[in-house]
């Protein structure tokens, strides 16, 4: 639950309090004085049974509310240590996942020397591959077929196989946020995918959309992952991969900007 929608539930249950006591108290008083009126008396018994009256009202209707209060601030209790301790995973989770990322380690062999990568120029070494097979012969529409072809034979077996123990690494830690984080989901999400170099992000982008990684593609759409790199040249340069991901993968752009990019591949 986000904090706006957890103050607007507090608003409304409040809101609900209030008309239940008036609604309470305003026929108590009608009913009052349409049987017994509210002329002043002298005698101390008819005093008493009058703050007899109002205790019988009163005292259960409060009574009830002190219990619903009590309800509610355990729950927020509970709710508040519950998200202390996903934080506290989360902040972990997610320092474990860049020291796995940062020793993110291949080997490449360029003519005929054969020499070691790791954390961020691993990715460079896979985004530049991947952009060059695409824009083989000018050919802007890419297809799944070719894409995963393009994947599987252009890379060694231990590059596709680190490249997928990293991408799982992301998605789980991903996934941790989506089922147990109950307040301001979007705002844990934002700070893995900002911590994300651009070729990084940028082969998240293509890879996605391939068959075997179709199951992270809902949650690149559910948290807008694309959303920070919808302006980059190479997002929309390539129609089938562009097409591939429902508009909401990209965030907050309007209909008619994302129509337009589409349009103009």
């Amino acid at each position: 639950m986000t904090k706006r929608r957890q103050r607007n539930s507090i608003i409304i249950l409040s809101i609900c309090i209030g008309i239940i006591t008036l609604t309470v108290l305003g026929y108590s008083i009608y009913f009052y004085q349409k049987y017994f009126g509210f002329t002043p008396s002298i005698n101390h018994q008819t005093w008493a049974e009058y703050g007899s009256f109002w205790g019988g009202i009163l005292g259960p209707l409060f009574s009830f509310i002190s219990i619903l209060l009590l309800i509610i601030t355990l729950k927020q209790q509970k709710m508040i240590s519950n998200h202390q301790i996903f934080e506290s995973s989360f902040f972990k989770l997610f320092e474990l996942f860049e020291r796995k990322r940062d020793s993110f380690r291949i080997e490449i062999n360029k003519k005929k020397i054969i020499s070691n990568i790791n954390g961020k120029k691993c990715f460079e070494h896979i985004y530049d591959s991947l952009n060059k097979e695409f824009g083989k012969n000018n050919v802007k529409d890419v297809d799944q077929t070719r894409a995963n072809m393009i994947y599987s034979t252009n890379f060694s077996q231990e590059i596709t196989s680190n490249y997928e123990i990293y991408l799982n690494q992301l998605f789980s830690l991903i996934k941790y946020i989506d089922e147990y984080c109950f307040m301001d989901r979007k705002f844990y999400i934002d700070i893995v995918i900002s911590n994300l170099w651009l070729e990084e992000h940028l082969i998240l982008y293509i890879v996605c959309t391939f068959e075997m990684f179709q199951a992270y593609k809902k949650y690149v759409e559910k948290y807008s992952l694309m959303e920070k790199i919808f302006y980059k040249k190479f997002v929309q340069k390539y129609k089938e991969i562009f097409s591939l991901y429902d508009k909401k993968a990209f965030g907050k752009v309007s209909n008619e900007v994302y129509k337009r990019a589409l349009n103009s591949i």
